[in-house]
C-alpha cells in the first residue's frame, strides 16, 4: 500500500524537485521513497506505508526531519 504526497516546492530551499528530494532524502537519512516523476506525477512522492507501525512512525518523522532542514525561512 502506499500514498501520493504533494511537494509544496516554494516552502523547500536547494530542492529542486521530486528527483532531487528522494536523492538528498537518501544521501541525508539513508531512506529511499518513489519520486512521483517514475510514475508521471512531476512532484509527488510515493511513501509505502505496508510496514509495521514503528518503522512506518520512524519513517515519517525522519522525512520530517528532513523537511525542516531544508525549509524556506520567512
Amino acid at each position: 500500500m502506499f500514498v501520493m504526497v504533494k511537494l509544496n516546492m516554494s516552502l523547500l530551499q536547494d530542492i529542486e524537485d521530486d528527483i532531487d528530494f528522494c536523492i538528498k532524502l537518501a544521501k541525508e537519512d539513508k531512506m529511499v521513497i518513489l519520486p512521483g516523476t517514475a510514475v508521471g506525477m512531476r512532484n509527488w512522492l510515493r511513501i509505502t506505508f505496508a510496514l509495521e507501525p514503528t518503522c512506518l512512525n520512524e519513517g515519517l518523522e525522519r522525512i520530517k526531519l528532513f523537511c525542516q532542514r531544508h525549509a524556506t525561512t520567512l
